[in-house]
């Protein structure tokens, strides 16, 4: 087995400052760092948050709750709210949506199909997005 030195993970005075002087150096580095990049290090560091993760609080992703009113339009995801958004401006005619992942494929051409976003729910994607 394996043995631990405790004089080696002992923390004395010149630790404890140590670890003072290595927190307030952190500090000064998030400090550098602009909101979303520090919002980033610590969901990923300290929270433990996969990248993915992050990407869905840093996009601030609407809740399924907040996208329930949308299901009748056969919306069930935030992508398939902006494509279907998208698509039901009567300026529009064509988007073509890239993605390599099939289960995508399958949610874009889902919100390719009517029925159509009127004011209201257009509305309601364009105050999510914000």
């Amino acid at each position: 087995g394996s043995t631990i030195d405790v004089a080696a993970t002992a923390v004395g005075p010149e630790g404890e400052t140590s670890r003072r002087e290595e927190a307030a150096a952190v500090m000064k580095a998030l400090e550098q760092l602009d909101p979303e990049q520090r919002d980033a290090l610590l969901l990923r560091e300290y929270h433990g948050l996969s990248y993915e993760e992050i990407a869905g609080v840093l996009r601030r992703t609407p809740t399924p709750e907040q996208l329930e009113p949308l299901r009748p339009f056969g919306v069930t995801t935030w992508p398939q709210a902006l494509l279907k958004w998208v698509l039901s401006d009567p300026r529009c005619h064509v988007a073509i949506p890239a993605t390599s992942r099939p289960e995508r494929m399958r949610q874009n051409a889902e919100a390719g199909e009517p029925p159509w976003f009127g004011p209201e729910e257009r509305a309601l994607v364009a105050r999510l997005a914000a």
